[in-house]
C-alpha cells in the first residue's frame, strides 16, 4: 500500500510536469494521463497538493474543449477532497469552475449557488481573483435575465476591487456593453465592448477578447453596419485560431449567418447555421439553439419558406420558455410576427406581438430597444391594415 501511494503521487506529479502551460489545446495524451492520475490522486491525502494543481491547470482546457459531463465528475470529486482536506481556498476555485460548467449547461440555479459559494469562500480567504471571477459570472447571469440593476451592482463590486486600468475589468465592461445593447444605446455599447477587448488583450486572455470582439461585431450587425460587422467577426476567428473554443467558433458562425440574412443572402445564412447547429446540439447548449432557431426562421422567411420558418420559430420559443427567459421568448415572437406580416396575416402578426409585450412585462428591467421595436411593429401593422400596401415586407431587427 505504501508503494502504491507513492506511485500515485509520482504519476500525478509526472502528469502535471508533462503539461505545457503555453499551449492553447490540451492534447489527447496529456488529457488521458491527467484524468487517469486524478482518478486515483483525489482519493489520496498525500497526493492532494499536486492533484489540486493539476485540477486547476487543466480545468480551462476541459471547459473550452467541450468536455463538460466528464469534467463535472472530476470537479465534484475534487470538491469532496477539498472539504476532506479542509482547504477552503481550493474549494472556492473549484466551485467557480463547476458553476461555469453548469451555467453553460443551462442549469442556472445550480450555477448561481456555486458562484455565490465561490465568492463567499474567496472573501473569507481574501482571494481577490476568485471573487472577481465569481462576480463576473453572477453579473453575466443577471444581465441575461434582464435584471440589469443587479448585474450593474455586481460589476460595481468588481470595479471596487480593481484599479481603473486593471485588465480584470474587461468582463464587467462586456456586461455593461450587453446592457447598453439591450437598451438600444449603440454608441455606449460599442464603447464598453471596445474597452473590454482592450482589457482582455492586455491581460493575454484572448478567448475572452474574442467573446468581446464577437459582441462588438453583433452591435454593428444589429445597426446594419454589415461590412464593419464582418470585419470584426474575422478578428474573432483570428483570435480563436490560436485559442480554439468549439462553442465560441460555432457562436461566431451563427452570428455571421445573421449578417448574411441582413444582407439578403439567405442561402449563405442557412449554410452557416448548418455548420454550427451540430455543435450546439452535442454540447447541449439550449440557449444557443434558441438563438439559432430564431435566426433560421428569419432566413426561411426571407426565402419565402414559411412552413420551415414557423417550425423553427416555435422551436426557438419552446427552448426559451424551458429556460425561463422571457426576453428570448419575446424576441422570437417579434420575429414570428414579422413572418405573419410578410404572409399578409396582419391579425396574427399583431396578436403575436401583443403576446411578446406580455412576456416583457414580467422582467425587472425590460430591454427598451426590443419593447419599442415591438410597439412600432404593432403601430405599423395597424396602419397597414387600414391602408394596405401590396408587396410591403421586412425582416426582424432583432
Amino acid at each position: 500500500p505504501s508503494l502504491f501511494r507513492r506511485m500515485i503521487v509520482r504519476s500525478t506529479e509526472a502528469a502535471l510536469a508533462a503539461i505545457d502551460f503555453d499551449i492553447a489545446v490540451l492534447e489527447q495524451e496529456d488529457r488521458e494521463r491527467s484524468l487517469n492520475a486524478l482518478g486515483l490522486a483525489l482519493d489520496l491525502s498525500a497526493a492532494w497538493h499536486t492533484a489540486q494543481q493539476l485540477l486547476i491547470t487543466i480545468s480551462p482546457h476541459m471547459r473550452w474543449q467541450g468536455y463538460r459531463d466528464e469534467w463535472i465528475a472530476y470537479l465534484e470529486k475534487g470538491i469532496n477532497a477539498a472539504k476532506n482536506q479542509e482547504d477552503p481556498a481550493m474549494l472556492a476555485k473549484l466551485y467557480h469552475q463547476l458553476g461555469w460548467l453548469h451555467q453553460q449547461m443551462n442549469l442556472y440555479q445550480q450555477a448561481r449557488e456555486q458562484f455565490m459559494l465561490a465568492y463567499e469562500l474567496a472573501v473569507q480567504e481574501n482571494d481577490i481573483a476568485t471573487q472577481i471571477g465569481a462576480l463576473d459570472q453572477l453579473s453575466s447571469m443577471a444581465s441575461q435575465d434582464s435584471d440589469f440593476s443587479t448585474a450593474k451592482s455586481y460589476v460595481e463590486d468588481v470595479f471596487r476591487l480593481t484599479d481603473q486600468d486593471d485588465p480584470r475589468r474587461g468582463f464587467g465592461c462586456s456586461v455593461l456593453g450587453f446592457i447598453a445593447l439591450q437598451q438600444g444605446e449603440w454608441d455606449e455599447a460599442i464603447s464598453w465592448y471596445s474597452q473590454s477587448v482592450r482589457f482582455h488583450v492586455a491581460s493575454g486572455e484572448y478567448r475572452f477578447a474574442a467573446q468581446s470582439e464577437q459582441a462588438l461585431a453583433y452591435v454593428y450587425a444589429t445597426t446594419r453596419q454589415c461590412q464593419e460587422a464582418l470585419a470584426h467577426y474575422q478578428q474573432v476567428l483570428n483570435f480563436l485560431s490560436n485559442y480554439p473554443s468549439v462553442l465560441d467558433i460555432a457562436m461566431t458562425q451563427m452570428e455571421i449567418g445573421l449578417v448574411y440574412t441582413y444582407m439578403d443572402d439567405y442561402k449563405q445564412a442557412i449554410a452557416m447555421y448548418k455548420l454550427c447547429e451540430p455543435v450546439f446540439v452535442s454540447t447541449g447548449s439550449k440557449l444557443s439553439l434558441s438563438h439559432l432557431y430564431n435566426n433560421y426562421g428569419l432566413a426561411y422567411t426571407g426565402i419565402g419558406d414559411f412552413e420551415k420558418a414557423e417550425q423553427t420559430f416555435v422551436l426557438s420559443i419552446e427552448l426559451a420558455r424551458n429556460l425561463n427567459m422571457p426576453r428570448l421568448i419575446a424576441n422570437a415572437m417579434e420575429s414570428k410576427g414579422m413572418m405573419y406580416q410578410k404572409m399578409g396575416r396582419l391579425d396574427q402578426a399583431i396578436t403575436t406581438w401583443e403576446q411578446a409585450l406580455a412576456e416583457l412585462i414580467v422582467l425587472a428591467d425590460p430591454p427598451q430597444y426590443l419593447h419599442k421595436l415591438i410597439v412600432r411593429r404593432i403601430e405599423e401593422a395597424r396602419s397597414e391594415w387600414r391602408n394596405p400596401a401590396p408587396g410591403s415586407s421586412c425582416l426582424s431587427d432583432c
